[in-house]
């Protein structure tokens, strides 16, 4: 079967309206971010990526309260 190279992009991919929430893995930690703080282009928004580089308290705080998901410690990669 022939698939349109269009598709193939990661890009068309996650701007695609049906695209759900993006899972970032990061040494014990796991951030979900929903699909409404990622741009078109598959890029985390500037003000998520801004609190989700360094991951204080008033950060995960941050983040939780605009619906990003924090997981820390052992459970965080199951």
């Amino acid at each position: 079967m022939k698939v349109n190279p269009s598709r193939l992009s990661t890009h068309t991919i996650m701007s695609n309206p049906g695209f759900g929430a993006l899972t970032v893995h990061t040494g014990q930690v796991m951030i979900n971010v929903p699909q409404n703080h990622i741009n078109r282009d598959g890029s985390i928004k500037r003000s998520i990526m801004k609190h989700a580089q360094e991951l204080t308290r008033e950060n995960i705080e941050y983040l939780e309260s605009k619906g990003v998901l924090v997981f820390t410690g052992r459970g965080a990669h199951s």
